[in-house]
């Protein structure tokens, strides 16, 4: 069989911020507090405590992306290729 190649790249500030704020509800949709506001508010205390979910996917990511590195193309394509 092929073997799929990930390749890592770069997100713009507002992919970034997109999936930071996905990541987060997502998050706080999981708590078991009764009303959002308060899974909201615990999940950013949780986050700023170290504690949260979102940090060890974060970390979980960059991991991925530091190991498929070595498949970023270094070079250039030139002018006309395909």
């Amino acid at each position: 069989g092929s073997k799929t190649v990930q390749v890592p790249r770069a997100l713009n500030l507002r992919q970034r911020r997109r999936r930071a704020i996905v990541w987060l509800l997502d998050a706080a949709k999981r708590r078991n507090e009764r009303e959002f506001g308060m899974r909201l508010s615990g999940e950013l205390q949780a986050i700023v405590n170290g504690t949260s979910g979102v940090l060890e996917k974060k970390l979980a990511l960059h991991k991925t992306v530091l190991a498929n590195r070595s498949n970023i193309r270094t070079t250039l394509p030139r002018m006309g290729a395909r």
